[in-house]
């Protein structure tokens, strides 16, 4: 068993901390579009990657593990969020770092087709691969976590046992400080929107775009 406002503060934590880590896999995704001026590519930080994804699965095993949940599950996925949390926060960062520095938006040209009194001629039109392509954003929008628990008031603070069997569900006890109940906790997130940035630089290079096309 643990105390109630413990195992909701655990999923509070293990779920927004995935929905950084998400985040900062986006801005990662940027290197696929920009690039060092001299022509090489941002470095995306493995070490980083690990960590992420190590998160991401120990927040899945929590979420997935329905009644079988346990304090271990909940432990685990609240340590690798951590190690993630330190890892940006820390001065050796250099994997984002590098996306900090000036960068290009990488460019392909194309052939844009242009029509005269005679004939169609073809007009050399520079394009920001980052106007073609979709950007998914990766972020958790909602989560809802439903499950059967025991709750037991015990020295009156609220406990959580999560081995709820069927004796459990048919049966409770009034005596002593210790009763339990069987309920179902719903717990609901959105964590809020990241800043518009990104649309804004896309709308830039769109608009780019359009100057360089025929009217």
């Amino acid at each position: 068993m643990i105390k109630l406002e413990d195992f909701v503060e655990a999923i509070q934590e293990a779920i927004l901390d995935a929905n950084d880590a998400l985040v900062t896999h986006s801005l990662d995704s940027l290197a696929d579009f920009f690039e060092q001026e001299g022509g090489e590519r941002p470095a995306t930080g493995d070490a980083l990657q690990v960590e992420i994804d190590n998160a991401l699965k120990a927040t899945e095993t929590v979420l997935n593990e329905d009644k079988k949940l346990t304090r271990k599950a909940l432990e685990d996925a609240k340590t690798a969020m951590g190690k993630v949390q330190k890892r940006l926060q820390s001065g050796n960062g250099a994997e984002i770092e590098s996306l900090t520095g000036t960068l290009s938006p990488k460019m392909v040209t194309v052939k844009y087709p242009c029509h005269t009194d005679n004939d169609v001629q073809f007009k050399e039109v520079h394009v920001p691969l980052i106007t073609l392509v979709p950007i998914e954003h990766s972020q958790l929008d909602e989560v809802k976590l439903k499950m059967e628990l025991g709750f037991h008031l015990v020295d009156d603070q609220v406990h959580v046992n999560f081995d709820v069997g069927e004796k459990n569900r048919e049966s409770s006890s009034d005596g002593g400080n210790k009763r339990q109940a069987v309920a179902e906790l719903e717990i609901t997130m959105r964590p809020s929107e990241g800043p518009a940035g990104l649309k804004y630089l896309i709308e830039g290079y769109e608009k780019m775009l359009r100057a360089q096309l025929p009217s």
